[in-house]
């Protein structure tokens, strides 16, 4: 789901947004969509879905793949990568990353919040992979990873529950979250603490620490995190490298952001 802003019903064209909401169901299911998935996942009608992706297609936002379906099309990659230019948050970031990954020699991502799920942004790669590498752009529920949890605390209880309404607590690994509940417990935790702890959440056999990236307004809008294998990384260990490695790689992010420290402010 994306984050939905008041409507003012003046400047509203229901027609662009059905292109987006389209674009966003094409890109959610990460690989060839056809016109009956679309429309099942849209619950719109056939011809109005038809009518609707035969335009995109022309404009080069969606394109065919080898007859299996529908994919983001070439116009979709220079959207995209205007959108990550305009933050400027990657071009910022990166150093900051690369430091960190040298550092503690381990898989660091970076994402920020959409809806109920997490966006890759940047992501820096360790010689052991522990989950199936993400591109960018790749998508994963909030609930269950170290980042979202980490972006969810930047938000109220209230906003919490708006945004996961709906969203059905999949059991991905041993110590899965199971409910709003629980996640709004968490969500607390990660408040007081000012870092984020996924313990075999996403995962077997993955571990994850999270911190905050804020903004000028000192509102979080991204996360940095470490990713280790449980059998070789203690939960002291990653808790260590939260510490002492990603919230200072957070708060010069978040610095170069014209934001204040994450220190400070769980102080």
């Amino acid at each position: 789901m994306s984050e939905r802003h008041e409507i003012d019903q003046r400047y509203y064209v229901e027609t662009a947004a059905r292109a987006l909401q389209l674009l966003r169901a094409v890109a959610a299911l990460d690989r060839p969509a056809s016109l009956g998935e679309i429309v099942e996942v849209l619950g719109w009608s056939k011809p109005a879905v038809y009518r609707l992706v035969r335009t995109l297609e022309t404009e080069g936002a969606l394109r065919q793949q080898d007859g299996r379906g529908y994919v983001m099309g070439p116009a979709m990659i220079t959207l995209g990568q205007a959108a990550l230019r305009a933050t400027r948050l990657p071009e910022i970031a990166r150093p900051h990353m690369e430091r960190l990954a040298a550092e503690l020699s381990e898989t660091i991502v970076l994402t920020v919040l959409d809806g109920d799920e997490v966006v890759y942004v940047d992501r820096i790669e360790a010689d052991q992979l522990l989950i199936p590498r993400t591109r960018l752009g790749s998508r994963l529920p909030a609930y269950c990873t170290s980042t979202g949890q980490m972006l969810l605390s930047g938000l109220d209880d209230d906003e919490v529950r708006r945004r996961v309404a709906g969203r059905e607590f999949v059991q991905r690994a041993p110590h899965t979250l199971k409910s709003i509940e629980e996640l709004l417990e968490r969500l607390d935790e990660t408040r007081r603490r000012g870092y984020a702890i996924n313990d075999e959440e996403l995962a077997v056999g993955h571990r994850a620490a999270a911190a905050p990236v804020f903004d000028h307004s000192d509102r979080v809008v991204a996360a940095i995190s470490v990713s280790v294998p449980s059998a070789r990384v203690a939960l002291s260990k990653l808790e260590r490298f939260a510490v002492e490695g990603l919230m200072p790689a957070a708060d010069a992010i978040s610095f170069a952001l014209g934001g204040r420290s994450a220190v400070l402010l769980a102080g």
